[in-house]
Order: structure tokens, then sequence, then C-alpha cells
């Protein structure tokens, strides 16, 4: 109800997305985040909206995202790196959202991408690529 009587506030939104997330309801926490990025409110402060856009990313990646909500965490991704362009877990959204849009070019790009985290000493974030990119088999190919 609060969302509806303050329609402006993008963290009110941001927070309900958060807390669908926390709550399990993956869908619902992902579009209350994306309609807090994208539904014309306002954030508070660029931290606050840094922090929507990545619990968003994050959520994204792991969904069957339709093409145009795929296109718009492309774009999320896209307007991130301008201000951190060698960000690691920013390049891991990016290259997870390429694989789960069908480039298989993009599976050794992650698995290099985790060895790096890994060496670097970045071991959460190594672990968290290997982790998605097992969730994230390579299809069976059809017999010709």
């Amino acid at each position: 109800e609060l969302v509806e009587m303050i329609p402006g506030n993008a963290d009110l939104r941001a927070d309900v997305g958060a807390i669908l997330l926390a709550q399990g309801d993956a869908d619902a926490g992902r579009q209350a985040l994306l309609d807090a990025l994208v539904g014309g409110g306002t954030f508070m402060s660029e931290r606050a909206m840094v922090a929507a856009s990545v619990r968003y990313l994050r959520s994204a990646i792991t969904a069957e995202l339709p093409e145009d909500e795929r296109s718009v965490a492309r774009n999320i991704v896209a307007e991130l790196m301008k201000g951190a362009p060698n960000d690691p877990v920013l390049r891991y959204y990016q290259l997870a959202l390429d694989l789960r849009s069908g480039d298989d070019t993009a599976r050794d790009r992650l698995a290099s991408l985790a060895r790096g985290a890994r060496d670097a000493g970045a071991d959460a974030l190594a672990a968290e690529i290997e982790a998605f990119l097992s969730a994230s088999a390579p299809r069976a190919r059809p017999d010709r």
C-alpha cells in the first residue's frame, strides 16, 4: 500500500523487491526491483540505485527472461560499467546474461573470469561464477 501512496519513491519499490527476494519470491522481487529501476521513480542516492541494480542483476542472471527484459538487464550492466569498466562482478553479470541468451562463447570467458578471481584471492566471486556455470550446463545438442 505504501508503494501505491508514494509511487515516485524508487527506494521504497527497491526495498519491496529486496524483501520479496529474501522471502523466496524471485519473480516478484525481480519485477519490483526492475520497476524501481525503470519505472520513472527517483532514488535518494546513487548508492541506493547501484544496490538495487546489483540485486536486480543477481536475480536476473538465473531467471528465464523475456527478450525485452534481457535487453533492459544488458543496458543496466552497460550503464554501471561506464563508471566501473573493469569491475569483475559487472563483467560476470554481463557474461552470464550473454550465456543465458545463448552465446556459448561466454562460458569460456566466465571460466577464465573465475580463474582470475581465484588467482586474485576473490574466492567468493570465483565460487559464485563456478556455481552459475554448473547450474548453466550446456544443453544437449540433438543428433543430426
